[in-house]
């Protein structure tokens, strides 16, 4: 502008896009304070407690197929042993409802301590002991009709949750598993192709700018679309580990090291 060589326009676009860029990075120290915030609370710490630059983890990297994952949810997922567990109680119950049927028998034994005799008979002043046997045979068999009819019910009510549970976990690691290719998928698009494409557009334009082939607006808005790819592919990386985690939450165990989740 002061040779001339750009109007004035360019001048006080690129200081109102300077004022935005401060205004966002106000918000987002407020974003990080409030986080804090949160986490210091989270982890039962000081509010002030400071918190370092964390380093970002990772990328998962998920080496089993879709196969493997749903056995090892039929056999890892807590809420489908827990439903297994509850059928396997109701089965036992069910048997011991129908040992109501059978006789009951119960042998004790007891002594007795007679002391020293009294009398010239060579029995007296002898311990006694006897061994009581008792039988008790349930006669009104019917009132156990109602018993073992409940034990029955509740073991097809548990035996239909083990099956709801177990097409509820396949189902969910089916979903989750989906996600997480598709989140890869898109973190792949963004590092291959979108990032790359985003920064030579924005390179070339700010060479053409300075060069006076350009305006800039045009170098704007190749910074804006720049800016926002960038902040996209971490977003993406986010929902990749968000949707890794879904995943070890669906199978029951911690894919990283195959361990069973608490």
């Amino acid at each position: 502008y002061a040779t001339a060589g750009q109007p004035q326009r360019d001048v006080a676009k690129a200081q109102a896009e300077v004022s935005m860029t401060l205004e966002r990075l106000l918000l987002l120290r407020q974003a990080r304070q409030s986080l804090e915030a949160r986490m210091n609370s989270l982890l039962n710490r000081a509010s002030h407690s400071p918190i370092p630059t964390l380093t970002p983890p990772p990328k998962p990297q998920l080496k089993l197929t879709l196969e493997e994952l749903l056995v090892l949810a039929e056999r890892m997922r807590p809420e489908l042993r827990q439903a297994i567990s509850l059928a396997v109680r109701q089965r036992h119950a069910k048997q011991l409802a129908k040992l109501e049927y059978l006789p009951d028998f119960s042998v004790g034994f007891q002594y007795v301590n007679i002391g020293s005799g009294m009398t010239t008979d060579p029995d007296d002043g002898r311990n006694a002991w006897m061994i009581p046997i008792k039988a008790t045979i349930p006669l009104w068999q019917n009132r156990l009709v109602s018993g073992i009819q409940e034990a029955k019910r509740n073991l097809q009510s548990s035996e239909a949750s083990v099956q709801d549970e177990r097409n509820k976990a396949l189902s969910d690691v089916k979903d989750r598993y989906f996600r997480f290719q598709a989140a890869a998928q898109v973190v792949e698009l963004y590092e291959n192709a979108l990032l790359p494409e985003a920064e030579m557009a924005f390179y070339s334009d700010r060479a053409g700018y300075e060069a006076g082939s350009q305006d800039a607006l045009n170098l704007l808005d190749s910074e804006r679309v720049y800016l926002n790819a960038k902040l996209a592919y971490h977003q993406a990386l986010a929902s990749l580990g968000k949707s890794f985690a879904e995943l070890e939450r669906a199978t029951g165990i911690e894919l990283r090291t195959g361990q069973v989740t608490p």
